[in-house]
């Protein structure tokens, strides 16, 4: 257990018109998702309605050719989340230890940027979350973020994979010429993600994410390997790494010069704890397994790895059939991940579930 804290975090207020949106606060992704999904409707799509799908689309295309692509934890960042003030949507924020605590076991348990996670918290706070237990609702709104950027772009894919399927069969949907307006719209910015982003195709993006372990893995390994948990004791929560006890109140934040926030847990105590969250909280507070959330992101993942290899056959940016178009949808690395990954990690999966 820890040692109740206080809070300081506050629902924050929008900055000015002019401030940088954050990832927390806009709920882009969310947005993303009910455009995709307003794809299945039946309803006549006006002129209006198309280009703001286009827009929307554009606007996605780096979340959706680079999925799950966050910021990194980063020890300048953490290093500012401990002095206790931290900049959001261009007001500052006040944080006391426990904000900065929750901030730092969020980063740790999802390998996400500290101040990101700030972000979250406080959208977490606006959402309704009380401020002292606004911890695992945040956990959930990043869960929540992930999957829909990912149900995003397997919506899309699916879509343009059965357009291009029935063209590919000299066969043609039964459009109006606004849906065929709309499908054209669609088709083209697939294909145009595709060809990744920074040289690296969606393809070989989505082979590196089903090959890597899950966020937080590999710290929360790490974590459990130094032995280090966190007890209650009667001076406070104390951090004992491999037996060896902190004393609580008695760390002051490293390189502060005795200005930041005092009385935090230290690294190892942060990590720990990270590694025993096991349950978030979503949008209806009801507790879910992060284990199981992150599962089924994978199986979207999976889905989407297979029909973005499809794709890569029909699909041609610059409509000619040429090997260097093709090379824009799938570098020969991909091919050598795919094999990787199906030795790897698909063979020992269907082997298992044959026995």
């Amino acid at each position: 257990a820890r040692k109740k804290k206080r809070a300081l975090v506050q629902a924050c207020r929008p900055g000015p018109p002019d401030s940088r949106p954050t990832m927390a606060a806009t709920h882009e992704s969310l947005a993303m998702l009910a455009a995709v999904r307003a794809l299945d409707l039946d309803g006549v799509v006006s002129d209006v309605e198309i280009e703001e799908t286009r827009a929307a689309l554009r606007d996605a295309r780096e979340m959706l050719a680079n999925p799950l692509a966050y910021p990194p934890r980063e020890e300048k960042d953490r290093a500012v989340v401990r002095q206790g003030a931290v900049e959001v949507r261009g007001r500052e924020v006040r944080l006391g230890a426990l904000d900065i605590e929750n901030a730092l076991i969020l980063s740790d348990a999802f390998d996400l940027n500290e101040l990101v996670c700030v972000e979250l918290l406080v959208a977490a706070v606006e959402r309704g979350a009380p401020p002292e237990q606004c911890l695992k609702p945040a956990a959930g709104m990043f869960l929540r973020e992930r999957q829909n950027r990912v149900e995003s772009l397997e919506r899309l894919l699916r879509e343009t994979l059965r357009n291009t399927g029935l063209s590919s069969q000299n066969q043609t949907r039964d459009f109006r010429d606004d849906r065929a307006s709309l499908a054209r719209v669609v088709d083209s910015f697939v294909a145009d993600i595709l060809t990744g982003v920074g040289g690296r195709t969606l393809i070989g993006r989505l082979c590196e994410l089903l090959a890597s372990p899950f966020p937080g893995d590999l710290a929360a390994a790490e974590a459990k390997a130094s032995g280090a948990y966190v007890v209650q004791t009667p001076g406070g929560t104390a951090a004992t790494p491999g037996g060896g006890v902190v004393p609580y109140g008695g760390n002051d934040v490293a390189g502060s010069g005795g200005s930041g926030v005092t009385g935090l847990l230290s690294d190892a105590a942060i990590a720990a704890a990270a590694a025993d969250m096991t349950h978030v909280v979503d949008e209806r507070g009801r507790l879910c397994r992060k284990k199981d959330w992150l599962a089924h992101e994978r199986k979207l993942l999976a889905e989407c790895l297979h029909r973005a290899v499809a794709l890569a056959k029909r699909i041609h940016p610059s409509g000619s059939n040429t090997e260097a178009n093709q090379k824009c949808l799938a570098a020969r690395d991909d091919f050598e991940s795919l094999a990787r990954l199906f030795a790897e990690t698909a063979s020992p999966v269907l082997a298992t579930a044959a026995t």
